[in-house]
C-alpha cells in the first residue's frame, strides 16, 4: 500500500548512513574544538635484550642419540681425592677433574678420560668472570652421545667444589656480564640465566640486569 500524500518518508539505509555520518563528524568537531591535542609526555623507553657473547665461537652441537642425563644439583661439597696445582683452576686437567668428580654419571666420568670416538668431545676450558674479585671459574663442557654436560668450578684453597651441572641437548652457552646464559634447542627451547648469589651460580630471571661491575 503507497503512503497517504503529507505522511513524512521513512529515510532508506543510505540516506540513515549520511545522517550517521554527518552526527558522527559534528561531534568529533564539538570535541576537537574543545579538547584539542594533548602531549602525552615522552615515549617509554623500549628494553633491548642483551646478546650473550659466545665462550665457544666455533661450537657446533654433535647429532642426538640416546637420553638425556638431567642432573641438576645444587651446592656440592669438595671433589675428593683431588687437589688443585698451585697455579690454580688454570691448571686443572679437565679430564682428570671430571673424573674424578663423584656426582657425575659413571659414563660420563669415563668418556671425559678415555673419549675416542667422533660422539663425544671435551672442549677447551673456558674461564668467564662470574664471580668478581680475582677469583676464577672453571667452566668445562663435555658433549657425549649428542647430550651437553656443563660443570662449572671454584677453588678454594688446594680443593675444588662444583657450583654449576647441567645437562641437555643442543647446548649454547654465552656471558652477558657477569651473568652466565645457557640456551638450549632440543626437544623443547628453553634460555637459563645464572648468577653467582655467594655459594653457587643459581638461575635468575630472563629479565634481571646484569649485576654492575665494580673496581
Amino acid at each position: 500500500m503507497r503512503p497517504f500524500a503529507g505522511a513524512p518518508r521513512r529515510p532508506g539505509r543510505y540516506t540513515r548512513t549520511l545522517l550517521g555520518a554527518a552526527a558522527t563528524g559534528t561531534l568529533l568537531a564539538g570535541c576537537t574544538s574543545s579538547a584539542g591535542l594533548r602531549d602525552a609526555g615522552p615515549a617509554p623507553s623500549v628494553s633491548v635484550r642483551a646478546i650473550p657473547s659466545p665462550l665457544w665461537p666455533s661450537y657446533t652441537p654433535l647429532p642426538r642419540s640416546g637420553k638425556p642425563n638431567d642432573y641438576l644439583d645444587a651446592t656440592s661439597p669438595p671433589v675428593p681425592h683431588f687437589t688443585v696445582p698451585p697455579g690454580g683452576l688454570k691448571h686443572v686437567s679437565p679430564a682428570q677433574l671430571l673424573a674424578a668428580d663423584p656426582d657425575l654419571p659413571h659414563a660420563l666420568r669415563y668418556w671425559a678420560q678415555h673419549c675416542r670416538k667422533p660422539d663425544c668431545r671435551l672442549h677447551p676450558p673456558a674461564y668467564p668472570d662470574l664471580i668478581g674479585g680475582g677469583r676464577t671459574v672453571l667452566l668445562l663442557n663435555f658433549e657425549f652421545n649428542g647430550y651437553t654436560t656443563l660443570t662449572g668450578y671454584v677453588a678454594s684453597g688446594d680443593s675444588v667444589r662444583s657450583v654449576l651441572d647441567y645437562s641437555g641437548e643442543k647446548v649454547r652457552v654465552g656471558t652477558v656480564g657477569r651473568d652466565l646464559v645457557v640456551e638450549e634447542s632440543g626437544d623443547s627451547h628453553k634460555t637459563t640465566r645464572y648468577r653467582w648469589n655467594g655459594e653457587q651460580l643459581a638461575p635468575v630471571r630472563l629479565d634481571s640486569p646484569p649485576p654492575v661491575r665494580t673496581p
